[in-house]
């Protein structure tokens, strides 16, 4: 199926309703992957997620940033502050 449709403000494109019925995953808030195929076409599919969360890496990452100290003190410590004071 092949259908004109046309990019307006801001990027937006609708996705005709002849397609949209066509293509029972395409519904109002789903989360989409956009790739660039060629210099002429792009690929639109339901996002899917690839991977699973490397916890310990993770873990250890968050590790690393607390330690972190700067020119006034400790960076997790500014965080809170800063999240307490909005």
């Amino acid at each position: 199926m092949q259908i004109t449709a046309i990019i307006r403000g801001r990027g937006q494109l609708t996705i005709p309703e002849e397609i949209r019925k066509s293509l029972n995953w395409i519904s109002e808030s789903v989360a989409v992957t956009i790739s660039i195929v060629s210099d002429s076409k792009v690929l639109i599919e339901p996002h899917r997620i690839t991977s699973k969360v490397n916890w310990n890496l993770l873990r250890s990452s968050i590790s690393r940033v607390r330690e972190f100290t700067g020119k006034t003190g400790n960076l997790a410590k500014f965080i809170v502050q800063d999240r307490e004071a909005h």
